[in-house]
């Protein structure tokens, strides 16, 4: 189950918050701004009161899945489905949608509460592409969930060629609910493919840095309610995808984002600096 507390609809507003400026003008009259993000203006503050610079690793998360999808779109002529998992009121359906409508088949949003006002608010934003949204209320690491779902991908996506975007939450579930997601997810083809980013043990972070994390780390645990926020080796990551065949295509640091996204280092100047992971792999 997800964790005790877990309010995906806060999280998913916090960043929203952090990178507001950085959707397309058009998502951002038509449906950020219509979003209540004053909630969220507290924990906002603190945040950045223990990282002044905390936006820039939403952008850099922004930024490799941005890259990503448009590198599997470009080798695959083939339509795929789209899963966002604890999808939250985070619009990066709509601009995914937006950029890559044709290469896109319908995009599965599943979250435990607020998708019905979600599809109303992606409705009122652009009905052709909320058409190719479907939001279901569900918890995603309940394992009757998955026999929906898999009957929902057998009946209509038979052999469909997947993407599974699970940004922001390998830290709030437990290890062995993403044990059963990504087993639950894999494919008899090895057609689909699972993006996502993970938190690295602090005794692998720079000093400096190791500072910072820990301070957002006490923010999150005090705001968010939650007692413990899971973290992975790249070997321990590695070894769960290995127990269910996965093949890695990718991985990365917020070193190496940060560079790709801005053309330089200004605030990660090593991979030791980097406390956050990221990673893809074929089901």
């Amino acid at each position: 189950m997800i964790m005790e507390h877990l309010n995906t609809d806060f999280i998913s507003s916090l960043k929203i918050r952090l990178c507001s400026d950085s959707y397309p003008v058009e998502i951002i009259h038509s449906y950020v701004q219509k979003l209540d993000l004053n909630k969220v203006e507290g924990t906002y503050k603190s945040l950045i009161k223990a990282c002044n610079w905390y936006p820039e690793i939403v952008l850099n998360k922004k930024h490799y899945l941005k890259q990503n999808i448009s590198h599997i779109f470009d080798l695959s002529e083939q339509k795929h489905l789209i899963i966002i998992p604890f999808a939250g009121k985070d619009p990066v359906a709509l601009e995914i949608l937006t950029r890559y409508y044709d290469k896109i088949d319908k995009v599965i949003e599943i979250d435990t509460s607020g998708m019905d006002e979600k599809k109303k608010l992606y409705h009122e934003f652009n009905s052709v592409l909320s058409a190719k949204i479907k939001c279901i209320t569900a918890d995603i690491t309940n394992q009757k969930t998955f026999s929906v779902l898999s009957s929902l991908l057998h009946e209509y996506y038979r052999n469909h060629p997947t993407i599974i975007v699970l940004q922001d939450y390998t830290s709030f579930i437990s290890r062995k609910d993403l044990e059963n997601l990504i087993g639950n997810l894999k494919s008899k083809l090895k057609n689909n493919v699972i993006i996502l980013d993970y938190l690295i043990p602090c005794e692998g972070t720079e000093n400096k840095k190791r500072e910072i994390s820990l301070k957002i780390n006490e923010v999150i645990n005090k705001e968010f309610g939650i007692d413990r926020i899971e973290s992975y080796t790249q070997q321990s990551m590695d070894e769960i995808f290995a127990k269910n065949n996965a093949e890695k295509l990718s991985e990365s640091n917020m070193m190496l984002e940060e560079k790709s996204r801005k053309g330089k280092n200004e605030f990660f100047n090593s991979m030791e600096e980097s406390w956050i992971q990221f990673g893809i792999w074929k089901l």
